[in-house]
């Protein structure tokens, strides 16, 4: 079973990239691996593809720019997820961060027990 963590993005004042950088290093330290990661970046700069350029090689991660409805945060999540492969799609703000390395396996575990 894979895991897709969906992450709506924006420049976010001017910090969006630091926001995503800091979440990415926090995906890439867990210690399950069955996941991906799907970003559809709607901000009008280009600082977040630099960020993704420098984990696009350690992460599953498809990326998309997205030039549409500009403001509509929404939609821009949305569009995160329809990305999506995985059995299990975990949304992700670029502001927020996993907690701790076992964040993944624990929602896997949790999601994956029959009863």
């Amino acid at each position: 079973m894979k895991i897709s963590i969906a992450i709506p993005t924006w420049e976010c004042h001017g910090r969006g990239s630091e926001f995503l950088n800091d979440l990415l290093r926090t995906i890439e330290k867990q210690s399950f691996d069955e996941f991906e990661v799907c970003i559809s970046d709607h901000s009008k700069d280009d600082l977040l593809i630099n960020v993704y350029c420098k984990f696009k090689d350690r992460l599953d991660i498809k990326y998309s720019k997205n030039t549409y409805d500009y403001g509509n945060g929404s939609a821009n999540t949305n569009r995160a997820i329809g990305m999506c492969s995985g059995d299990i799609i975990k949304v992700m703000f670029q502001d927020d961060f996993f907690y701790d390395d076992e964040s993944l396996e624990k929602i896997y575990a949790n999601l994956s027990t029959s009863d």
